[in-house]
This record gives C-alpha cells, structure tokens and sequence, in this order.
C-alpha cells in the first residue's frame, strides 16, 4: 500500500483495486496464528513522485460534464505505473472496465 496514493500496489502485478470483501469476526482471538510480516511499498520514490503528480492532476481537472475525459485520466494514473505492466488487461478489457455510460458496455 502507498499511503500517499492511496493505493494498493502488487510487487509484480502491479495498482490492485480489485478488492471484493472482508469478513470481521467479532471476539475471534487466534493467538497462535503467525502475523503476516509488514507489506512493503514496491514503487521507487521516482515513480511514486511521478505517478502522485498524474494523480494530483487527474483530480485537478476533473469535470462532472466529461465522464469521457475523466476516466481516460483515471486510466492514464493506472498506464502511469511500471510494475505490473506486463500484466494488465488488454486494450479491449480496459476500454470496458473504464466507459463511463453503461450502455455502451
């Protein structure tokens, strides 16, 4: 996780967002299980400060009149990223996961 980016970022595939659920159970108290060591940040602080700065800007111009403009600079944070690129969706997948009009879908 990059707290400054406020994204969760694989070591090899890469920004992960694909989160689906958690279950909390209350009073469950497993002291016996080992704790999972501490997740650490794959990004250089390079490319940490560039891929803020496209972020910082994508927010910056944001229009709630161009759906269309605003979610190519929402991909254009995630193509920003160089590890995991090798694993991302094909053009056509990422053309669906990110039209904004449903019907187009």
């Amino acid at each position: 996780y990059d707290a400054s980016l406020q994204r969760s970022l694989h070591k090899a595939l890469g920004p992960w967002i694909a989160y689906r659920a958690v279950i909390v159970f209350s009073g469950v108290i497993a002291p016996r299980l080992p704790r999972p060591p501490e997740p650490t940040n794959p990004l250089s602080p390079a490319e940490a400060q560039r891929v803020l700065a496209i972020q910082q800007d994508c927010f910056l111009r944001w229009d709630d009149s161009d759906e269309q403009a605003n979610w190519g600079r929402l991909r254009s944070i995630v193509d920003a990223f160089e590890i995991g690129r090798e694993h991302r969706y094909e053009h056509e997948m990422m053309q669906f996961h990110y039209e904004p009009d449903a019907h187009r879908r």
